[in-house]
């Protein structure tokens, strides 16, 4: 973000080698999402639910006010620190779409709910096909002579979330077996000491 990273064109392998260890860093929204899946997919919509929203709220308020303090110093906390509250700037995107998702997550859960194993496969492939498959054809440098003609509506992007959410809590709902073979894939050579 601070030195044009998303601004330059892939043409060399030092620029493919960035992205490659930028999107690697990246998993890690992705990990928590699944693992938000994984505790949150039975959570119901509930009183006690929505009022312990306020463990994330009290943090939040905290933290804008330290952060205003950091970076404009104190000579207007309270209007600094509404600035980091409500707009929302920088990486503080991920606070806007949390307290969302924070709502939405029970009901979400009751669409999924009663899914048998198969429904479930086909509403992920459908989730990968809307949010994830059209954003990586897109981000495909031309490798082609000349310009990349064909691009995929992405529109749906931007509800990754729901996709990585909906992996964990099929992983909670059926505890499916990983092969050896995916997990020495994921996990390389530490692999033995996770199947022992």
């Amino acid at each position: 973000m601070n030195y044009g990273f998303y601004a330059q064109p892939y043409k060399d392998f030092p620029n493919v080698l960035e992205a490659i260890v930028r999107w690697g860093s990246f998993s890690c929204i992705g990990l928590f999402l699944m693992a938000t899946g994984y505790l949150q997919c039975n959570k119901k919509p509930t009183r006690t639910y929505y009022k312990n929203i306020y463990k994330y709220v009290i943090p939040f308020i905290l933290f804008s006010a330290l952060t205003a303090i950091i970076v404009n110093g104190t000579a207007n906390v309270a209007k600094n620190s509404m600035y980091y509250i409500f707009q929302f700037p920088g990486y503080y995107w991920y606070m806007s779409f949390f307290f969302g998702f924070y709502l939405l997550i029970p009901y979400f859960n009751a669409m999924i709910e009663h899914l048998e194993k198969r429904q479930f496969i086909f509403l992920i492939v459908a989730l990968l096909a809307v949010t994830a498959v059209p954003e990586f054809w897109n981000s495909i440098p031309a490798m082609f002579k000349g310009e990349k003609q064909i691009f995929l509506p992405n529109w749906w992007k931007e509800f990754f979330p729901l996709t990585y959410y909906a992996l964990g809590a099929y992983f909670r709902k059926f505890q499916p077996r990983l092969s050896k073979g995916i997990l020495l894939a994921v996990s390389g050579h530490s692999c033995g000491h996770v199947i022992a």
